[in-house]
């Protein structure tokens, strides 16, 4: 039985022209009067809780490419992880340098503007802009610098790729066991949509996952169902399958 419902936001929820259509809308409606629906996404907290607010959704949400697990209420942090200073500087330094814009985000707030940071204690550092070859290297370096986890993810707005810094074994897989724990259910209970590379500790700790139409095989590879692309509105389509079939979930996770 499935008793949670985990769904990434851009490429899952918001297509291109960031909007989330009825279809989809009701469909995440009618999936949170019968069980527990969450956002995991890498933007920052901000989008998160608009994004919440937005579908009607009360329990603990995941941003920052799982860094942190929010309250849509009051927009407080139920539990987030901070990247080390050192590991921060040296990620800021070399995007920098490279002259590849960034988005930094901390408790509070997020910036796109070295000076504008307020402190090094941040939650997540998001390379933006970026072809998929370009995203590939970038991770490979900064992750095998150490003390860093690199997930890249596409930007449907943009047609580009984005690469999200967190801190080393903190994603959305790790996130998603924070929300189980939060909620006392099993991992084993808890279904998930995605379409990214990012998505795939997400879809790999969940009991029941579906990947998106067109999602890359590697991550259609860790999915138990794939749904049609969100141009056909396909999130709504495998919420529907998994509140109508009721999926036998894989035994997973903790």
């Amino acid at each position: 039985m499935i008793r949670a419902l985990l769904l990434d936001l851009d490429g899952t929820l918001v297509n291109h022209k960031e909007e989330i259509s009825p279809r989809v809308r009701r469909a995440v409606a009618e999936a949170s009067e019968r069980m527990h629906v969450s956002i995991a996404t890498g933007r920052e907290p901000s989008h998160v809780i608009h994004y919440a607010r937005l579908l009607g959704l009360t329990g603990p949400q995941i941003g920052d490419g799982g860094a942190s697990v929010l309250d849509p209420a009051t927009g407080a942090f139920i539990w987030s992880a901070a990247l080390s200073n050192a590991v921060s500087k040296r990620i800021i330094t070399d995007l920098e340098y490279a002259d590849v814009r960034f988005r930094a985000t901390y408790p509070g707030g997020s910036t796109t503007i070295l000076a504008d940071l307020p402190h090094w204690d941040l939650t997540r550092i998001s390379a933006l802009g970026l072809d998929e070859v370009a995203a590939d290297q970038l991770a490979a370096k900064l992750a095998a610098s150490g003390g860093v986890e690199a997930n890249k993810s596409y930007l449907p707005n943009e047609d580009l790729w984005a690469v999200d810094f967190t801190p080393r074994g903190v994603n959305k897989g790790t996130a998603a066991r924070r929300v189980a724990e939060t909620l006392g259910v099993p991992a084993s209970e808890i279904a998930a949509v995605g379409d990214s590379y990012n998505d795939i500790p997400l879809l790999e700790f969940c009991g029941f996952a579906v990947a998106m139409g067109g999602a890359p095989p590697d991550v259609a590879a860790v999915a138990d169902h794939i749904a049609p692309a969100i141009e056909e509105d396909g999130a709504a389509i495998a919420i529907k399958q998994i509140l109508r079939s009721k999926p036998v979930p894989r035994q997973t996770g903790p």
